[in-house]
Order: C-alpha cells, then structure tokens, then sequence
C-alpha cells in the first residue's frame, strides 16, 4: 500500500497535496511496523521499544530530504504489549514525531527528539520531546487532524491521557497506557 502511493505521489506537483500523500504514506508505514514484525516471530505480542525504533528509521528514511538533519534518540524500557495496542501506539508516535519534523524545526539546521520509554505496573508511558521552536497548544489543538488523531487514540484505543507542554525551546509530549492484563 505505502508502494502504490509513493509511486502516485511522485506525479503530484502540488506541495501540499504531496505533502498529505506523504503523511499518508507514514501512517501505513506506522501500521504496517508492527505486523511486519508480528509475522517474522508468529506471536501476538511484539516488542514496543522495537515497534518505535521501526517507526524511527521509517519517518528518518521518509524525512532525510527535508531541510534540517534531524537525530532521533529511542531510549528506556524493551517491554511486549499485544499487537492491537502496539498498532495504536505506532500509529500515535508517528503522528507525533511527523508533526515535530515537519512543524518544530522550520528554519533551522538540526533538531533532536527524544522518545523515552517507561513500563509502569497499571499504566506505561511514552514522551517525546524535541529541542524545536514550540507552538501554542490552544491555538493548535482544535485544527490540527493529527492531534486530533493522536488525542481518540490514546483515549480510546490505549485507555491512557495525552498531555502536552510546549514553549520556544521545544515540545514535551506525555501519553500513557494500559498495560495488558
């Protein structure tokens, strides 16, 4: 599927138009980490600090010709969830890490995001945090369909709450989820 519409959007002229190709692009990529995984070791539970660094290489891959040279760090817990929870969370950090690329380094050479990984007993939780320019979150959250995309998920798929703290020296982005029980 990412096949069929990369090949399309390359007869695309307009920007904005292959810009949402790209982002579509990224969402099945996101998706597709996890069963990708799933079928190489026949389980249904997967690795989620795997499932990320999946997530990681595919939004780097996607991204290296952008304008800043951006460095990913993935760090903290190696833990299974099952395969519908690490779908949803796949889905969620793309989102968010598209979102600090594409909005949080705009006129500027280098940018660093971290996504840091922690296993709780009840609820787990993931932040990623970027040294980009920030942005007001009121004025953001009502417009914007991937936030808007990331805030049901979390609630309604991974059980968890998402908050967000940004300022002009960056963004911190804190969702958590239930653990499988």
């Amino acid at each position: 599927m990412a096949s069929i519409l990369r090949l399309q959007s390359r007869s695309i002229e307009n920007q904005e138009v292959k810009r949402l190709f790209e982002e579509s692009i990224n969402r099945v990529l996101s998706i597709s980490a996890t069963h990708e995984i799933l079928a190489q070791n026949g389980v249904d539970e997967v690795d989620i600090k795997n499932i990320i660094n999946k997530v990681k290489e595919n939004m780097l891959y996607l991204t290296k010709s952008g304008k800043a040279v951006i460095h990913i760090n993935v760090k903290g817990d190696s833990f299974n969830i099952d395969s519908d929870k690490s779908t949803s969370i796949a889905l969620v950090v793309n989102e968010l890490l598209q979102n600090s690329i594409e909005h949080g380094f705009n006129e500027r050479e280098t940018g660093n995001i971290e996504i840091s990984i922690r296993k709780g007993i009840l609820y787990s939780s993931i932040s990623i945090i970027d040294d980009g320019i920030g942005f007001k979150p009121d004025d953001v959250n009502n417009v914007s369909l991937g936030l808007r995309i990331v805030k049901n998920i979390v609630q309604d798929k991974l059980d968890g709450n998402i908050s967000i703290e940004s300022e002009n020296s960056g963004t911190k982005i804190y969702f958590d989820f239930k653990n499988n029980i």
